[in-house]
């Protein structure tokens, strides 16, 4: 791992940066603009990990800064669609419950259990790309100004939150579970 603060690092710190523009700008309902801003978030969510991967540029600050920034633009993203009326209360509310379980998950592990080791699984990260995606397209329809009947996509995101939440709290019981046992031993 590298220390200090890295190029992918930076390109985290950018993303931090742009939620309060994405805010602003759907507060304004300049559609276009928030969209633009939405996806350069995503692309430097996949460019951070990329390059990380490829320098061998991870480090334990890009670690823990990066799916707090991911989690910083998908709850200012569905917070505001939900304000806007743009998306449901219940599918917003599974968003921002399944982030807010992830995270306090990790604090009550930490105090409990030990340090932390964020990983995301595979099952995160599909989540994660289903929201964006929704996201993405619900913020295109504005921005187009279309009506696309997005219920059956709400329901199959619905289902990934709760899967990979589910799937969260069963690997940090898990995990738990064994480093007490190991603990007692």
């Amino acid at each position: 791992m590298a220390g200090g603060l890295t190029l992918p690092t930076w390109i985290t710190l950018l993303r931090f940066l742009l939620v309060p523009l994405l805010v602003g700008l759907l507060v304004l309902q300049h559609w276009l603009p928030a969209l633009l801003v939405f996806m350069l978030a995503g692309a430097s969510d996949w460019l951070d990990g990329y390059l990380a991967r490829r320098l061998n540029l991870q480090s334990e600050i890009g670690a823990l800064l990066d799916p707090l920034a991911d989690k910083a633009m998908m709850l200012a993203a569905s917070g505001m669609l939900l304000w806007l009326g743009l998306i449901p209360l219940w599918l917003a509310a599974a968003i921002i419950l399944r982030d807010v379980l992830i995270v306090s998950g990790g604090v009550m592990y930490h105090w409990h259990v030990g340090p932390v080791e964020i990983a995301p699984t595979r099952l995160g990260k599909l989540n994660t790309l289903f929201e964006f995606t929704l996201l993405t397209v619900v913020l295109l329809q504005q921005a187009m100004t279309q009506e696309w009947g997005l219920l059956p996509a709400y329901v199959l995101l619905l289902c990934s939150i709760l899967l990979s939440g589910g799937h969260y709290v069963w690997l940090w019981a898990g995990k738990a579970h064994r480093q007490r046992r190991s603990n007692s031993a």
